[in-house]
């Protein structure tokens, strides 16, 4: 097995790439080796699985790959979203032909006769046409073998006028294929199955269908055989969207609770944080026009939107609020108020706007990331200039009363920072002196701190490597490395873990660094 990965620029869409490259491959699988299977996927986080499950049980490790592969295997794929349904195990069933050499000589036949003519008869073939009931259908002969007389009964060749079976010069048997990769689940042989979900899949929606179709079909599984969950990305997902739903919900509240305190009016508190839920619907429906998806950049984007959306309803507010303190009729207010903070209102929502849509401009995966976040809280930012403009002055007009709280709140500074203003214009050096030793000190720091590409994030699962001397053997490779399961196996923070260890891997980083390794996902 060897991976080849290839870097795309930016120049064409992803799906012309993919079928540029496809068209590209198949021009020259004629050129390689009989037997070799290409697969080009595009490398987007949808392609890594998302669910893995330990198929464990009292059972030899043959029978757990084939309920795995032919039960489990069906069934999950049947699930929309699910792009495919990775089966991996120790030991895989087979047919084994063990040919008797004396045997093969003395019928005058060969090793490649025998491969040759078991391939022949192991096949389906098309035989023709049958037009019937206005309709064409196609007639196929199967000559598929299905069971081990099937296979001894295979004519290799003919001597003297009699048909020689393969079962006259071989040993027809059941058995596994050559033992190059090692499974277990929770230390114990098992057989793993992945989930990877399509481009665009909802992973919240595919793992709880999986969940239940797993349980609707444990009654038709062998008793013997339990089925774990080893691995679950959706539910960091489920958990780290839902982290910040709950922190905009409870910004909502405290802007609300600081309206409150500094209005020192429920009337225009409540008028002025409707436009919290009406923005939030709102950038949703936008997010759908542009076919995005609730994520957690375009959850974060509306929850620092939180904080900016409620201020051009609070100035619209404050001002018609003032204006009929000063007596004016509750429309004339209302009119006289708006009008006034148009021009400020745009250009401050403008503002915020042109900042922010840079992002989602950026080319590549950096541009993907931040499309998300620019996106929703652009069409937050605009829908809450729209709301203040053109909503907020409707119950603003019905409900506002004028009274002398509101107003002191807003124009007369405290004592304290009144007293700190005149220090500070007095001493005008001082104040560009330690504007200055901040902004030097930022530029600092800014450069003693570590770079990367995303923040690390625990997902409660971790990673073992190890390293053996080059050229040990699977079994003793085994043998070292079930220490290590008996130690995480008694480790009780531990919920699952499985192993996977493979010689083709081996070889291939033994060829570079002389190492051999295996994966534990916790």
């Amino acid at each position: 097995f060897r991976n080849v990965t290839g870097v795309q620029t930016c120049a064409l869409p992803i799906s012309y790439a993919l079928q540029l490259m496809q068209g590209k491959v198949d021009e020259t699988r004629g050129d390689l080796p009989a037997g070799t299977q290409i697969r080009v996927e595009r490398m987007t986080p949808s392609l890594f699985p998302m669910l893995t499950f330990n198929v464990t049980g009292d059972l030899p490790a043959t029978d757990l790959r084939d309920v795995a592969m032919f039960q489990l295997r069906p069934l999950l794929s049947r699930i929309p979203g699910v792009s495919r349904v990775d089966v991996q195990a120790t030991d895989e069933r087979e047919v084994s032909v063990v040919v008797d050499p004396q045997k093969l000589n003395a019928a005058r036949l060969t090793l490649d006769q025998v491969a040759t003519a078991l391939a022949n008869a192991n096949q389906v073939t098309s035989v023709g046409r049958l037009p019937k009931d206005y309709q064409q259908f196609l007639v196929l002969a199967t000559g598929e073998l299905t069971d081990l007389d099937s296979v001894r009964h295979v004519v290799v060749a003919f001597r003297n006028q009699a048909p020689v079976y393969v079962g006259d010069v071989a040993e027809v048997r059941e058995g596994v294929i050559d033992r190059t990769t090692l499974v277990t689940g929770n230390g114990q042989p098992a057989a793993l199955v992945s989930v990877a979900r399509q481009i665009g899949g909802n992973i919240l929606a595919i793992a709880a269908d999986t969940e239940r179709a797993l349980r609707e079909a444990a009654a038709s599984l062998p008793s013997a055989v339990r089925v774990s969950k080893a691995y679950d990305l959706a539910a960091f997902v489920g958990d780290a969207v839902r982290s910040v739903g709950e922190a905009i919900v409870i910004g909502s509240l405290l802007a609300v609770f600081v309206l409150l305190a500094f209005l020192r009016d429920w009337r225009a508190t409540f008028v002025a944080a409707t436009t919290l839920p009406l923005t939030v619907v709102g950038a949703f429906f936008v997010l759908h026009l542009a076919h995005g998806t609730i994520n957690l950049m375009s959850m974060g984007g509306l929850a620092v939107a939180i904080g900016l959306v409620i201020d051009d309803a609070i100035v619209v507010v404050e001002n018609i609020h003032r204006h009929l303190a000063m007596g004016e009729p509750a429309e004339t207010a209302t009119e006289r108020g708006t009008n006034e903070l148009v021009g400020a209102v745009v250009g401050s929502t403008l503002t915020t706007v042109v900042v922010f849509v840079p992002l989602g401009l950026l080319q590549g995966m950096v541009g993907q990331f931040f499309a998300a976040l620019s996106l929703t809280l652009a069409g937050a930012v605009l829908l809450s200039l729209v709301y203040a403009l053109f909503f907020i002055p409707v119950p603003a007009a019905r409900l506002l009363r004028a009274h002398a709280g509101t107003g002191e709140g807003f124009e007369r500074p405290s004592g304290a920072y009144a007293r700190f203003l005149r220090v500070a214009l007095a001493r005008p050096a001082w104040v560009f002196g330690v504007t200055l030793l901040v902004a030097a000190l930022g530029g600092v720091l800014y450069f003693r701190l570590e770079t990367g590409f995303l923040p690390e994030m625990d997902e409660g699962g971790y990673v073992i490597d190890y390293w053996t001397p080059p050229g040990t053997s699977l079994a003793e490779s085994d043998r070292m490395v079930r220490r290590v399961e008996d130690v995480l196996a008694k480790t009780p923070e531990v919920a699952a873990f499985n192993r996977r260890r493979s010689e083709e891997h081996t070889s291939e980083l033994q060829s570079r660094f002389g190492i051999s390794y295996a994966v534990f996902c916790l």
